[in-house]
This record gives structure tokens, C-alpha cells and sequence, in this order.
């Protein structure tokens, strides 16, 4: 995750994190393409998110590629619509196809050359969990190692439904 408030992330922040070479892990994963509205893009999306939130939280950022898990440049993505409405879509999905439903999800558009953009999205621990992904016949949950997304066990499931106060 990048240590700073969402609001706050620029352009110069996306590049400190190819510099320094900050590879994918629990809290952060890149992805190169926007998701489309096929449903192989859809579940992707929804699992990173899911991912995030029964695990700690952290920070998913759209245009930027990566190679091996390192991110190598940012290439920003290309909207063919006005990043309102493509967040209102991301945001649809999210109440739509996660269970229960997530309430800490922020977005944030950072601006990169040639009229494209880089999207963060930073998804809270959530303490309502764990959230599951049921797009169609698509019925998992997520967790997020150092490694990334998994399908969460039985046992990782009850974990996750215990309340802080019985831990």
C-alpha cells in the first residue's frame, strides 16, 4: 500500500514505486488494463478487491505494467468513457457481485501524459467480512498472501467470521 492518503497519491508517488522496485504482495497489486465488461475481466476485479478487504486492506492500481510481480512502467489506461462513469461502473459491480457488501472502497485518478490516467483504488481491512464474489455462477472467497489472491479455506473462513471480540 502506498503510505499516504488516497488523496494525496501523484504521479511522482507511481513512479517512486518503480524505482524502488515495490513488487506485488498482501497489500498491493497492479494491473496494466482497466476492466472490461466481460465477466473473466468482472471476476478479476471483484477478487482483487475481495482479496484486499479479508485481508488487511491495500491498495489495487490500474496502468501500471509489471513484470514478475515488479512494477516496470506506467502506462495509464485509456477511459472510453469519463472516469465518473467508469468508476460508477466499478462501483455498480462492487454492490452487485460482493457479499456482503464492501463499504470501504476509495478511488483516486491520477493524470499521466497523452489524456491517460492510473487508477488506485484503496480498499480498506473490512470488519464486516468475509465478503464474497457471486457474479453469476461465480461463488468464492478471497484472501491475499505475499504471493497474491487465493480461494480462502474453511478454516480461514470461520476465522473470518469470528468478531474482534472473540479472537
Amino acid at each position: 500500500m502506498i503510505s499516504k492518503l488516497l488523496e494525496q497519491i501523484k504521479l511522482l508517488d507511481l513512479h517512486a514505486l518503480i524505482d524502488n522496485e515495490v513488487q506485488e504482495g498482501r497489500t498491493i497489486e497492479y494491473k496494466r488494463e482497466f476492466p472490461s465488461g466481460q465477466n473473466k475481466d468482472k471476476v478479476h476485479f471483484l477478487r482483487a478487491v475481495t482479496s484486499m478487504a479479508n485481508s488487511g486492506g491495500g491498495d489495487v492500481i490500474y496502468g501500471i505494467e509489471a513484470e514478475n510481480g515488479v512494477p516496470v512502467a506506467v502506462c495509464g489506461i485509456s477511459l472510453s468513457t469519463t472516469p465518473d462513469e467508469a468508476q460508477l461502473r466499478l462501483e455498480n459491480m462492487l454492490r452487485e457481485s460482493v457479499q456482503p457488501r464492501l463499504q470501504s472502497v476509495g478511488f483516486h485518478w491520477v493524470g499521466v501524459d497523452s489524456g491517460k490516467t492510473v487508477l488506485v483504488l484503496r480498499v480498506r481491512n473490512s470488519w464486516n467480512g468475509p465478503h464474497r464474489v457471486t457474479l453469476e455462477s461465480h461463488n468464492h472467497f478471497y484472501g491475499r498472501n505475499s504471493a497474491g489472491a487465493y480461494s480462502m479455506d474453511v478454516s480461514e473462513l470461520r476465522d473470518g467470521l469470528k468478531t474482534p471480540k472473540q479472537l
